[in-house]
Protein backbone atom coordinates (compact mmCIF):
# COMPACT_ATOMS: atom_id res chain seq x y z
CA UNK A 1 0.00 0.00 0.00
CA UNK A 2 1.41 3.30 -1.09
CA UNK A 3 2.42 5.91 1.64
CA UNK A 4 -0.45 8.40 0.18
CA UNK A 5 -3.70 6.24 0.41
CA UNK A 6 -2.39 5.25 4.42
CA UNK A 7 -2.52 8.97 4.52
CA UNK A 8 -5.63 9.13 3.37
CA UNK A 9 -7.21 6.17 5.43
CA UNK A 10 -5.61 8.10 8.66
CA UNK A 11 -7.14 11.26 7.75
CA UNK A 12 -10.18 9.86 6.56
CA UNK A 13 -10.92 7.95 9.87
CA UNK A 14 -9.07 11.07 11.86
CA UNK A 15 -11.74 13.42 10.75
CA UNK A 16 -14.79 10.59 12.05
CA UNK A 17 -12.66 10.34 15.30
CA UNK A 18 -12.21 13.86 16.08
CA UNK A 19 -16.01 14.47 14.53
CA UNK A 20 -17.15 11.47 17.12
CA UNK A 21 -15.25 13.56 20.08
CA UNK A 22 -16.71 16.65 19.05
CA UNK A 23 -19.98 15.38 19.87
CA UNK A 24 -19.22 12.93 22.49
CA UNK A 25 -17.84 16.24 24.18
CA UNK A 26 -20.62 18.16 23.40
CA UNK A 27 -22.54 15.73 25.60
CA UNK A 28 -20.35 15.84 28.09
CA UNK A 29 -20.70 19.62 28.15
CA UNK A 30 -24.78 19.38 28.08
CA UNK A 31 -24.62 16.44 30.71
CA UNK A 32 -22.28 18.55 33.14
CA UNK A 33 -24.31 22.10 32.74
CA UNK A 34 -27.73 20.40 32.40
CA UNK A 35 -27.42 18.19 35.76
CA UNK A 36 -24.80 20.57 37.74
CA UNK A 37 -21.33 19.01 39.34
CA UNK A 38 -23.04 16.65 42.11
CA UNK A 39 -25.61 15.32 39.14
CA UNK A 40 -22.34 14.72 36.81
CA UNK A 41 -20.45 13.14 38.99
CA UNK A 42 -23.29 10.82 39.46
CA UNK A 43 -23.46 10.12 35.65
CA UNK A 44 -19.46 9.96 35.63
CA UNK A 45 -19.05 7.64 38.23
CA UNK A 46 -21.99 4.99 36.87
CA UNK A 47 -20.15 5.31 33.54
CA UNK A 48 -16.59 4.75 35.38
CA UNK A 49 -18.15 1.77 37.11
CA UNK A 50 -19.49 0.30 34.10
CA UNK A 51 -16.15 1.05 32.25
CA UNK A 52 -14.02 -1.29 34.03
CA UNK A 53 -15.99 -3.85 33.35
CA UNK A 54 -16.71 -2.31 29.72
CA UNK A 55 -13.63 -4.43 27.99
CA UNK A 56 -14.69 -7.46 30.27
CA UNK A 57 -17.80 -7.20 27.84
CA UNK A 58 -15.65 -6.47 24.94
CA UNK A 59 -13.67 -9.89 25.50
CA UNK A 60 -10.91 -8.55 23.87
CA UNK A 61 -12.19 -9.94 20.15
CA UNK A 62 -11.91 -6.40 18.28
CA UNK A 63 -8.06 -7.22 17.53
CA UNK A 64 -9.06 -10.51 16.38
CA UNK A 65 -12.30 -9.75 14.85
CA UNK A 66 -10.05 -7.23 12.85
CA UNK A 67 -7.14 -9.28 12.27
CA UNK A 68 -9.31 -12.26 10.73
CA UNK A 69 -11.32 -10.01 8.63
CA UNK A 70 -8.62 -8.37 6.84
CA UNK A 71 -6.99 -12.01 6.17
CA UNK A 72 -10.11 -13.95 5.23
CA UNK A 73 -13.43 -12.18 5.45
CA UNK A 74 -16.09 -15.17 4.54
CA UNK A 75 -15.11 -16.73 7.82
CA UNK A 76 -16.02 -13.88 10.11
CA UNK A 77 -19.74 -14.58 10.09
CA UNK A 78 -19.00 -18.66 10.90
CA UNK A 79 -18.53 -17.56 14.54
CA UNK A 80 -19.98 -13.74 14.46
CA UNK A 81 -23.47 -14.47 15.68
CA UNK A 82 -22.55 -16.96 18.41
CA UNK A 83 -19.97 -13.93 19.98
CA UNK A 84 -23.06 -11.60 19.39
CA UNK A 85 -25.35 -14.29 21.67
CA UNK A 86 -22.12 -14.51 24.01
CA UNK A 87 -22.00 -11.12 24.49
CA UNK A 88 -25.76 -10.67 25.50
CA UNK A 89 -25.49 -13.33 27.91
CA UNK A 90 -22.85 -11.35 29.79
CA UNK A 91 -24.31 -7.90 29.51
CA UNK A 92 -27.37 -9.02 31.18
CA UNK A 93 -25.25 -10.88 34.06
CA UNK A 94 -22.66 -7.95 34.81
CA UNK A 95 -25.93 -5.59 35.20
CA UNK A 96 -27.09 -7.61 37.82
CA UNK A 97 -23.91 -8.17 39.56
CA UNK A 98 -22.87 -4.73 39.42
CA UNK A 99 -25.90 -2.96 40.37
CA UNK A 100 -25.93 -5.51 43.26
CA UNK A 101 -22.83 -4.46 44.50
CA UNK A 102 -22.88 -0.72 44.47
CA UNK A 103 -26.18 -0.86 46.28
CA UNK A 104 -23.91 -2.29 49.34
CA UNK A 105 -21.55 1.33 49.76
CA UNK A 106 -23.88 3.89 47.68
CA UNK A 107 -24.74 6.67 49.38
CA UNK A 108 -26.82 7.90 46.13
CA UNK A 109 -30.35 5.75 46.15
CA UNK A 110 -30.15 6.55 42.39
CA UNK A 111 -26.17 5.22 41.92
CA UNK A 112 -26.96 0.81 42.03
CA UNK A 113 -29.47 1.76 39.34
CA UNK A 114 -27.73 4.01 37.18
CA UNK A 115 -24.43 1.43 37.33
CA UNK A 116 -26.19 -1.44 35.98
CA UNK A 117 -27.55 0.59 33.09
CA UNK A 118 -24.58 2.29 32.13
CA UNK A 119 -23.13 -1.40 31.69
CA UNK A 120 -26.47 -1.94 29.58
CA UNK A 121 -25.69 0.86 27.29
CA UNK A 122 -21.64 0.19 26.76
CA UNK A 123 -22.29 -3.10 26.77
CA UNK A 124 -25.05 -2.87 23.29
CA UNK A 125 -22.07 -0.15 21.97
CA UNK A 126 -19.42 -3.03 22.55
CA UNK A 127 -21.78 -5.43 20.44
CA UNK A 128 -21.58 -2.71 17.95
CA UNK A 129 -17.89 -2.43 17.87
CA UNK A 130 -17.63 -6.09 17.39
CA UNK A 131 -19.63 -5.61 13.77
CA UNK A 132 -17.31 -2.63 13.59
CA UNK A 133 -14.13 -4.81 13.86
CA UNK A 134 -15.41 -6.28 10.64
CA UNK A 135 -15.40 -3.28 8.80
CA UNK A 136 -11.86 -2.45 9.86
CA UNK A 137 -10.58 -5.28 8.74
CA UNK A 138 -11.76 -5.41 5.22
CA UNK A 139 -10.54 -1.58 5.12
CA UNK A 140 -14.33 0.11 4.75
CA UNK A 141 -13.18 2.32 7.02
CA UNK A 142 -15.38 5.44 6.08
CA UNK A 143 -18.58 3.70 6.90
CA UNK A 144 -17.39 2.33 10.05
CA UNK A 145 -16.63 5.55 11.08
CA UNK A 146 -20.13 7.17 9.83
CA UNK A 147 -21.79 5.08 11.79
CA UNK A 148 -19.86 5.93 14.86
CA UNK A 149 -20.53 9.44 14.59
CA UNK A 150 -24.36 8.84 13.84
CA UNK A 151 -24.11 6.65 17.21
CA UNK A 152 -22.77 9.98 19.13
CA UNK A 153 -24.94 12.26 17.15
CA UNK A 154 -28.14 10.08 17.89
CA UNK A 155 -27.21 9.80 21.39
CA UNK A 156 -26.56 13.15 22.11
CA UNK A 157 -29.51 14.55 20.83
CA UNK A 158 -31.99 11.64 22.93
CA UNK A 159 -30.41 13.08 25.80
CA UNK A 160 -30.29 16.92 25.16
CA UNK A 161 -34.11 16.39 24.52
CA UNK A 162 -34.24 15.13 27.80
CA UNK A 163 -32.50 17.28 28.95
CA UNK A 164 -34.88 20.17 27.46
CA UNK A 165 -37.64 18.58 28.85
CA UNK A 166 -36.88 18.55 32.34
CA UNK A 167 -35.80 15.30 32.96
CA UNK A 168 -32.49 15.28 35.03
CA UNK A 169 -32.89 11.56 36.60
CA UNK A 170 -29.86 10.18 35.47
CA UNK A 171 -31.30 6.58 35.00
CA UNK A 172 -33.88 8.03 32.77
CA UNK A 173 -31.07 9.20 30.73
CA UNK A 174 -29.33 5.96 30.71
CA UNK A 175 -32.87 4.60 29.52
CA UNK A 176 -32.36 6.56 26.55
CA UNK A 177 -28.55 5.70 25.83
CA UNK A 178 -29.87 2.01 25.71
CA UNK A 179 -32.35 2.57 23.13
CA UNK A 180 -29.41 4.11 21.13
CA UNK A 181 -27.16 1.00 21.71
CA UNK A 182 -29.82 -1.28 20.27
CA UNK A 183 -30.44 0.55 17.36
CA UNK A 184 -26.48 1.00 16.86
CA UNK A 185 -25.96 -2.84 17.25
CA UNK A 186 -28.52 -3.73 15.28
CA UNK A 187 -27.77 -1.21 12.15
CA UNK A 188 -23.89 -2.54 11.91
CA UNK A 189 -24.99 -6.42 12.08
CA UNK A 190 -26.53 -5.43 8.84
CA UNK A 191 -24.30 -3.78 7.62
CA UNK A 192 -21.80 -6.61 8.09
CA UNK A 193 -24.13 -9.22 6.59
CA UNK A 194 -23.91 -7.33 3.56
CA UNK A 195 -20.49 -7.07 3.04
CA UNK A 196 -19.57 -10.78 4.53
CA UNK A 197 -20.39 -14.17 2.99
CA UNK A 198 -20.64 -17.16 5.23
CA UNK A 199 -17.90 -20.08 3.87
CA UNK A 200 -18.81 -23.39 2.79
CA UNK A 201 -16.98 -24.93 5.75
CA UNK A 202 -14.71 -23.63 9.33
CA UNK A 203 -11.30 -23.91 7.94
CA UNK A 204 -8.03 -24.54 10.04
CA UNK A 205 -8.36 -21.89 12.65
CA UNK A 206 -12.01 -20.83 12.64
CA UNK A 207 -13.43 -22.45 15.19
CA UNK A 208 -15.05 -19.80 17.90
CA UNK A 209 -13.04 -21.40 20.70
CA UNK A 210 -9.95 -20.03 19.20
CA UNK A 211 -10.94 -17.08 18.69
CA UNK A 212 -11.92 -16.55 21.80
CA UNK A 213 -8.70 -18.06 23.09
CA UNK A 214 -6.80 -15.49 20.41
CA UNK A 215 -8.93 -12.29 22.47
CA UNK A 216 -7.52 -13.40 26.14
CA UNK A 217 -4.56 -11.82 25.95
CA UNK A 218 -6.34 -8.67 24.77
CA UNK A 219 -8.92 -8.34 26.65
CA UNK A 220 -6.61 -8.29 29.69
CA UNK A 221 -4.75 -5.96 28.08
CA UNK A 222 -7.83 -3.85 28.26
CA UNK A 223 -9.27 -4.84 31.16
CA UNK A 224 -5.91 -3.28 32.72
CA UNK A 225 -6.21 -0.15 30.42
CA UNK A 226 -9.64 0.72 31.92
CA UNK A 227 -8.37 0.63 35.43
CA UNK A 228 -6.63 4.41 35.34
CA UNK A 229 -9.08 5.37 32.77
CA UNK A 230 -12.22 4.88 35.41
CA UNK A 231 -10.96 3.50 38.43
CA UNK A 232 -10.03 7.54 39.50
CA UNK A 233 -13.42 8.67 39.34
CA UNK A 234 -14.83 5.94 41.18
CA UNK A 235 -12.05 6.23 44.26
CA UNK A 236 -12.92 10.38 43.68
CA UNK A 237 -16.27 9.31 44.12
CA UNK A 238 -15.94 7.66 47.41
CA UNK A 239 -13.56 9.38 48.93
CA UNK A 240 -14.28 13.43 47.47
CA UNK A 241 -17.96 12.72 47.06
CA UNK A 242 -19.81 13.28 43.65
CA UNK A 243 -18.94 17.06 43.06
CA UNK A 244 -15.09 16.07 43.22
CA UNK A 245 -15.57 13.50 40.68
CA UNK A 246 -17.76 15.33 38.43
CA UNK A 247 -14.73 17.89 38.33
CA UNK A 248 -12.34 15.30 38.04
CA UNK A 249 -14.53 13.89 34.78
CA UNK A 250 -14.47 17.14 33.28
CA UNK A 251 -10.70 17.54 33.58
CA UNK A 252 -10.22 14.16 32.37
CA UNK A 253 -12.48 14.46 29.23
CA UNK A 254 -10.44 17.61 28.23
CA UNK A 255 -7.22 15.28 28.20
CA UNK A 256 -8.98 12.74 26.73
CA UNK A 257 -9.90 14.10 23.70
CA UNK A 258 -6.13 15.03 22.56
CA UNK A 259 -6.31 10.68 21.93
CA UNK A 260 -8.00 11.02 18.58
CA UNK A 261 -4.65 11.78 17.01
CA UNK A 262 -2.85 8.86 17.88
CA UNK A 263 -6.25 6.62 17.80
CA UNK A 264 -6.72 7.50 14.26
CA UNK A 265 -3.14 6.78 13.45
CA UNK A 266 -3.14 3.31 15.30
CA UNK A 267 -6.84 2.42 14.51
CA UNK A 268 -5.14 2.57 10.36
CA UNK A 269 -1.97 1.18 11.09
CA UNK A 270 -3.22 -1.80 13.03
CA UNK A 271 -4.41 -3.87 10.40
CA UNK A 272 -1.50 -3.12 7.89
CA UNK A 273 0.72 -4.51 10.00
CA UNK A 274 -1.48 -7.39 10.86
CA UNK A 275 -1.46 -7.91 7.13
CA UNK A 276 2.26 -7.06 6.29
CA UNK A 277 4.43 -7.65 9.25
CA UNK A 278 5.20 -11.07 8.13
CA UNK A 279 6.65 -10.75 4.53
CA UNK A 280 8.55 -7.38 5.47
CA UNK A 281 8.37 -7.06 9.18
CA UNK A 282 11.92 -4.44 9.53
CA UNK A 283 10.01 -2.04 6.49
CA UNK A 284 7.40 -2.27 8.57
CA UNK A 285 9.29 -1.33 11.92
CA UNK A 286 11.32 1.24 10.66
CA UNK A 287 7.67 3.24 8.86
CA UNK A 288 6.11 2.55 12.74
CA UNK A 289 9.68 4.62 14.52
CA UNK A 290 8.82 7.60 11.70
CA UNK A 291 5.92 7.83 12.81
CA UNK A 292 6.32 7.84 16.11
CA UNK A 293 8.94 10.39 16.23
CA UNK A 294 6.58 13.13 14.76
CA UNK A 295 3.53 11.79 16.89
CA UNK A 296 6.49 12.47 19.94
CA UNK A 297 6.46 15.98 18.83
CA UNK A 298 2.69 16.54 18.47
CA UNK A 299 2.30 14.95 21.94
CA UNK A 300 4.73 17.04 23.59
CA UNK A 301 3.01 20.09 21.98
CA UNK A 302 -0.49 19.73 22.21
CA UNK A 303 0.52 18.43 26.29
CA UNK A 304 2.00 22.28 26.69
CA UNK A 305 -0.86 24.24 24.91
CA UNK A 306 -3.30 22.26 26.36
CA UNK A 307 -1.75 22.92 30.43
CA UNK A 308 -1.55 26.76 29.05
CA UNK A 309 -5.19 26.96 28.62
CA UNK A 310 -6.10 24.30 31.15
CA UNK A 311 -7.93 27.22 33.34
CA UNK A 312 -9.81 29.32 30.80
CA UNK A 313 -10.83 26.40 28.98
CA UNK A 314 -12.48 24.83 31.90
CA UNK A 315 -13.92 27.83 32.71
CA UNK A 316 -15.38 28.64 29.47
CA UNK A 317 -16.88 25.35 28.81
CA UNK A 318 -17.82 24.13 31.81
CA UNK A 319 -18.49 27.23 33.89
CA UNK A 320 -17.48 28.80 37.83
CA UNK A 321 -19.23 25.23 39.15
CA UNK A 322 -16.28 23.59 37.98
CA UNK A 323 -13.32 25.36 39.18
CA UNK A 324 -11.33 22.48 40.48
CA UNK A 325 -10.81 21.17 37.14
CA UNK A 326 -8.54 23.28 36.31
CA UNK A 327 -5.37 22.29 38.03
CA UNK A 328 -6.29 18.51 37.39
CA UNK A 329 -6.34 19.29 33.61
CA UNK A 330 -2.88 21.35 33.66
CA UNK A 331 -1.38 18.32 36.16
CA UNK A 332 -2.54 15.72 33.66
CA UNK A 333 -1.29 17.52 30.46
CA UNK A 334 2.04 16.68 31.75
CA UNK A 335 1.10 13.02 30.68
CA UNK A 336 0.57 13.88 27.04
CA UNK A 337 3.96 12.73 25.27
CA UNK A 338 3.66 8.95 27.01
CA UNK A 339 -0.19 9.06 26.23
CA UNK A 340 0.56 9.38 22.62
CA UNK A 341 3.32 6.79 22.16
CA UNK A 342 1.25 3.93 24.16
CA UNK A 343 -1.84 4.43 21.80
CA UNK A 344 0.37 2.80 19.10
CA UNK A 345 2.90 1.01 21.13
CA UNK A 346 -0.06 -1.06 22.03
CA UNK A 347 -1.49 -1.44 18.39
CA UNK A 348 1.50 -2.32 17.11
CA UNK A 349 2.22 -5.28 19.68
CA UNK A 350 -1.13 -6.45 18.88
CA UNK A 351 -1.42 -6.65 15.13
CA UNK A 352 2.18 -8.32 15.41
CA UNK A 353 0.88 -11.05 17.55
CA UNK A 354 2.59 -9.47 20.94
CA UNK A 355 -0.40 -8.44 22.64
CA UNK A 356 1.02 -10.72 25.73
CA UNK A 357 3.86 -7.82 26.09
CA UNK A 358 1.10 -5.32 25.84
CA UNK A 359 -0.77 -6.35 28.57
CA UNK A 360 2.33 -6.97 30.58
CA UNK A 361 2.99 -3.04 29.97
CA UNK A 362 -0.53 -2.38 30.84
CA UNK A 363 -0.68 -4.08 34.16
CA UNK A 364 2.46 -1.87 35.38
CA UNK A 365 0.23 1.12 34.45
CA UNK A 366 -2.48 -0.28 36.12
CA UNK A 367 -0.76 -0.95 38.93
CA UNK A 368 0.95 2.40 39.32
CA UNK A 369 -2.44 3.37 39.49
CA UNK A 370 -3.95 1.35 42.32
CA UNK A 371 -1.44 1.47 44.29
CA UNK A 372 -1.57 5.50 44.09
CA UNK A 373 -5.19 5.51 44.75
CA UNK A 374 -4.51 4.61 48.68
CA UNK A 375 -2.08 7.57 49.10
CA UNK A 376 -3.51 10.16 47.35
CA UNK A 377 -4.87 12.86 49.54
CA UNK A 378 -6.69 15.13 46.37
CA UNK A 379 -7.36 15.38 42.72
CA UNK A 380 -4.60 16.93 41.62
CA UNK A 381 -2.60 14.34 43.40
CA UNK A 382 -4.43 11.59 41.60
CA UNK A 383 -3.56 13.32 38.40
CA UNK A 384 -0.14 12.86 39.14
CA UNK A 385 -0.42 9.44 39.87
CA UNK A 386 -2.20 8.85 36.49
CA UNK A 387 0.88 10.93 34.65
CA UNK A 388 3.17 8.73 36.62
CA UNK A 389 1.09 5.46 35.16
CA UNK A 390 1.49 6.79 31.55
CA UNK A 391 5.83 6.93 31.84
CA UNK A 392 5.58 3.60 33.68
CA UNK A 393 3.36 2.36 30.66
CA UNK A 394 5.97 4.03 28.07
CA UNK A 395 9.02 2.54 29.83
CA UNK A 396 7.47 -0.80 29.86
CA UNK A 397 6.36 -0.56 25.94
CA UNK A 398 10.17 0.41 25.10
CA UNK A 399 11.70 -2.39 26.04
CA UNK A 400 9.27 -4.56 24.19
CA UNK A 401 9.28 -2.55 21.07
CA UNK A 402 13.57 -2.40 21.15
CA UNK A 403 13.25 -6.07 21.62
CA UNK A 404 10.81 -6.37 18.87
CA UNK A 405 12.35 -4.49 16.38
CA UNK A 406 15.75 -3.51 17.70
CA UNK A 407 15.40 0.03 17.84
CA UNK A 408 14.13 2.31 21.36
CA UNK A 409 10.84 4.23 20.97
CA UNK A 410 10.55 6.27 19.12
CA UNK A 411 13.14 7.28 16.53
CA UNK A 412 14.77 10.74 16.76
CA UNK A 413 13.63 11.45 20.41
CA UNK A 414 15.74 14.36 20.50
CA UNK A 415 13.31 16.61 18.51
CA UNK A 416 10.71 16.42 21.15
CA UNK A 417 12.70 18.29 24.20
CA UNK A 418 14.66 20.38 20.67
CA UNK A 419 11.05 21.76 20.16
CA UNK A 420 9.80 21.67 23.57
CA UNK A 421 12.45 23.99 25.59
CA UNK A 422 12.49 26.97 23.28
CA UNK A 423 8.97 27.22 23.88
CA UNK A 424 9.43 27.04 27.49
CA UNK A 425 11.40 30.03 27.13
CA UNK A 426 9.41 31.71 25.22
CA UNK A 427 6.05 31.63 27.49
CA UNK A 428 8.36 32.23 30.33
CA UNK A 429 9.11 35.78 28.85
CA UNK A 430 6.25 36.21 27.15
CA UNK A 431 3.57 34.70 29.87
CA UNK A 432 1.24 32.19 30.45
CA UNK A 433 -1.67 32.93 27.86
CA UNK A 434 -2.73 32.36 24.16
CA UNK A 435 -0.34 34.70 22.65
CA UNK A 436 2.76 33.15 24.34
CA UNK A 437 1.47 29.66 23.46
CA UNK A 438 1.26 30.60 19.65
CA UNK A 439 5.00 32.74 19.88
CA UNK A 440 5.95 29.36 21.59
CA UNK A 441 4.74 27.29 18.67
CA UNK A 442 7.44 28.29 16.41
CA UNK A 443 9.95 26.04 17.28
CA UNK A 444 8.02 23.18 17.08
CA UNK A 445 6.54 24.07 13.57
CA UNK A 446 10.28 23.98 12.62
CA UNK A 447 11.05 20.72 14.02
CA UNK A 448 7.90 19.22 12.48
CA UNK A 449 9.17 20.97 9.07
CA UNK A 450 12.56 19.35 9.77
CA UNK A 451 11.60 16.05 10.47
CA UNK A 452 8.85 15.64 7.63
CA UNK A 453 11.72 17.30 5.45
CA UNK A 454 14.37 14.46 6.11
CA UNK A 455 12.33 11.47 6.39
CA UNK A 456 11.40 12.51 2.91
CA UNK A 457 14.76 12.60 1.44
CA UNK A 458 15.01 9.56 2.77
CA UNK A 459 12.31 7.97 1.14
CA UNK A 460 12.71 9.46 -2.01
CA UNK A 461 16.92 8.25 -2.10
CA UNK A 462 14.99 4.78 -1.28
CA UNK A 463 12.82 4.62 -3.87
CA UNK A 464 15.83 5.83 -6.42
CA UNK A 465 17.63 3.04 -5.15
CA UNK A 466 14.62 0.46 -5.94
CA UNK A 467 14.02 2.03 -9.70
Amino acid sequence: MSLSRFLLQVQAIGTALAAERVVNFVLVLVLARGLGSEGFGLYATALSTAGLLEYVLEMGLGPVVTRRSAQDPSMVRLWLSKVVLLKGILIVACAGIVGGTISIWADHPDLPIASALAVGSLGLFSIGETYAAVLAGIQRFGERSAFLVAYRAVNLAVLAAFLAAGVTSVPVLLYGSIAVGLLYAGWMGMRVRRHTHAGAAVGPGGALGQVLREGIPFAAGNVLGAVPLNLPTVAVSLGMGLSAAGEFQAASKLFLALGVIPGAVGSVAFPHMAAKVGPSPSETWRWFHQGNGLLLLVGIWAGFVLAVLSDPLVGLLFGAGYRGAGPVLMTLALGSPAFFLNHTASQALGAVGRQGNAVLAQAAGAGVVVGGILLVRSPVDLALVLVAAEVVRWLVFSVFIRAEAGRSMPADWWMGPAAFIPGVIVVSIIGWTLWGALAASIPFAAAVVHYSRKNLIARLGRIRETS
